[in-house]
């Protein structure tokens, strides 16, 4: 993206709120968002990209909701699912302390599958 103007509008359809979104797995929804967020506000630090833009405040409303962006992403899952993702992708011989405890948090933090069903009560 070479342009301020278009990063913007591919900013809207990004993040768009999730009501209208037909992303099946919303874990990797939210880490594109999280991952777009990320690369979209480093647009913002440079002063001299945003001469031709008018009205755009960079210290009150879109620094809050680029903000309010990634966290709503980290907390619909993208952390777990980037973890989840880099837990798989490197090899076992690869084995070091803080990606055990990395495992090991993922695991904590992830519901546990149910595999036989639980009869419900007669009363």
């Amino acid at each position: 993206i070479g342009d301020l103007t278009v990063a913007r509008e591919l900013h809207n359809v990004i993040c768009r709120p999730n009501d209208d979104s037909s992303w099946p797995l919303v874990n990797l929804q939210a880490a594109v968002k999280a991952w777009w967020v990320a690369e979209y506000s480093g647009w913002y630090l440079d002063d001299g990209l945003l001469g031709g833009l008018q009205g755009v405040d960079l210290d009150a409303e879109e620094d809050r909701e680029r903000s309010k962006t990634f966290f709503d992403a980290l907390r619909d899952g993208a952390f777990d699912f980037m973890l989840s993702i880099l837990a798989d992708v490197n090899s076992a011989e690869q084995q070091d302390p803080s990606r055990a405890a990395l495992l090991k948090w993922l695991a904590r933090k992830t519901p546990s599958l149910v595999f036989e069903t639980v009869p419900f009560s007669s009363f």
